[in-house]
C-alpha cells in the first residue's frame, strides 16, 4: 500500500511539472517566438531543472508540440464544442463568437501563440505546418458536421456550403482577433465580434 502511495504522488508530482512546462512554454513562445525562446529559460520560468524538458517531452520541439495541442485543444473544448451543442438556426453562431471573444479575453497568451507558431509553420517548420493543418482540419469539421446538419433541416440558407462556409467562419474569427493584436487602439475587439455575430446571423439566414 505505501509503495502504491508513493507511486500514486510520483505520478502525481510528474504530471505537475509537464504542466508548468507546458504553461512556461506557451507564455515564452507566445512573447519571444520559438527560436528565440531557451531551454533554459522554459525551465527557470517553470522552476523545473533543464533535464525535466527531455525526461518529459524528449527534446524541446517535443515540448513545442505539447503546447500547441494543448492549446489548441483548450480552444476547440471552449469555442468549436459549444457549436454542435447549440441549436441549428443561424442565431446560434452568435454563441460560438461570443465564447471565442471571451476565450480570447481569458487566455491572451495562448491566442497569441497561435500566430506566433503560424509564421513558423508557414516557413521552414513544415513538420509544424503539417501539426497546424491537422487541426485546422479538425476545427473545420466540427462546423462541417453543424452547417450540413443546420442546412439539411431547413435551419439555414438551402445554399450553403459546408465546407466553405466552415473555413470562412474560422478565417473570420481568427482574422479579427490578429487585427486586434496588431493595432489594439484602432481594430476594437468587442465591436467587431458583434459585426461578425451579425453577418453570420444575416448570412446564414435563409
Amino acid at each position: 500500500m505505501v509503495k502504491l502511495e508513493k507511486l500514486g504522488k510520483k505520478a502525481e508530482q510528474s504530471a505537475r511539472s509537464r504542466r508548468s512546462l507546458v504553461d512556461a512554454a506557451c507564455r515564452l513562445f507566445a512573447r519571444k517566438g520559438y527560436a528565440d525562446t531557451s531551454v533554459q529559460a522554459i525551465a527557470d520560468a517553470a522552476g523545473i531543472s533543464r533535464g525535466s524538458i527531455a525526461w518529459h517531452f524528449g527534446s524541446k520541439e517535443g515540448l513545442l508540440f505539447a503546447a500547441v495541442d494543448r492549446a489548441f485543444a483548450e480552444w476547440e473544448q471552449e469555442v468549436l464544442v459549444k457549436l454542435l451543442g447549440a441549436g441549428r438556426g443561424p442565431e446560434s453562431l452568435r454563441q460560438v463568437v461570443e465564447a471565442h471573444l471571451a476565450f480570447v479575453r481569458r487566455n491572451p497568451d495562448v491566442v497569441r501563440l497561435f500566430f506566433v507558431l503560424l509564421f513558423d509553420a508557414l516557413g521552414p517548420r513544415t513538420d509544424l505546418r503539417a501539426r497546424y493543418g491537422g487541426i485546422y482540419e479538425r476545427f473545420r469539421d466540427y462546423g462541417r458536421q453543424w452547417l450540413r446538419t443546420a442546412r439539411d433541416g431547413g435551419a439555414i440558407a438551402a445554399d450553403t456550403d459546408p465546407g466553405a462556409a466552415a473555413t470562412a467562419i474560422i478565417g473570420a474569427l481568427a482574422g479579427v482577433t490578429l487585427q486586434w493584436f496588431l493595432d489594439p487602439e484602432r481594430a476594437d475587439l468587442e465591436l467587431s465580434h458583434v459585426a461578425l455575430a451579425q453577418l453570420f446571423e444575416r448570412g446564414f439566414g435563409r
